[in-house]
């Protein structure tokens, strides 16, 4: 997803009715919730797994 480092400077992520994650793209690609790097690569996340 090079889109998102291209087109935004923060994004935030809704999951379950609530805010999971707000920052820099940069951020998201190294947080530790797995999921949310692999959206921010272009991959398949487990949100179940990761959000507990």
């Amino acid at each position: 997803m090079d889109t998102v480092f291209t087109v935004t400077d923060r994004l935030a992520l809704v999951y379950d009715k609530r805010i999971a994650f707000t920052g820099a793209p940069e951020e998201a690609e190294h947080s530790e919730m797995r999921f949310l790097r692999e959206f921010v690569k272009g991959g398949k996340g487990v949100l179940e797994e990761d959000l507990g």
